[in-house]
């Protein structure tokens, strides 16, 4: 009769398990950031940070365009940044400065949300 019982109750587990296993997969999708184009991004912008150039890319003579991506959290700050093209030296000293800028709140629905902006920072030697 206990085996009986555990095998109930894991039985009872697993169903809830499951069903709750369900529910999460029904969650809406709007916890997904907006994705925003670099112009209304400008439009938008607060506070804007150059990147420095690096030593070591002037050393080397290096220039070129790093792509970033920023994500803006609801109160206009930048969450994170991440480098999407572009020399690796460069892109740190971008991905620095893009994590400094602040933005207006952008909405969906009436409500602050998350939004994933790209920006470009273009380094010439």
């Amino acid at each position: 009769m206990s085996t009986q019982f555990h095998k109930f109750r894991f039985f009872t587990f697993s169903s809830a398990a499951l069903m709750l296993g369900v529910s999460l997969f029904c969650l809406p999708a709007s916890a997904d950031p907006l994705r925003v184009s670099e112009q209304e991004a400008q439009k938008s912008v607060v506070q804007k940070v150059r990147p420095d150039f690096p030593a070591l890319a002037r050393q080397l003579k290096l220039s070129g365009r790093v792509v970033v991506d920023l994500l803006v959290a609801e109160d206009g700050s930048v969450e994170r940044a991440d480098v999407v093209t572009g020399n690796p030296i460069l892109g740190t000293a971008a991905k620095t400065a893009g994590k400094a800028w602040k933005f207006q709140p952008f909405q969906a629905e009436g409500k602050p949300a998350k939004a994933l902006v790209r920006v470009n920072f273009d380094f010439n030697n």
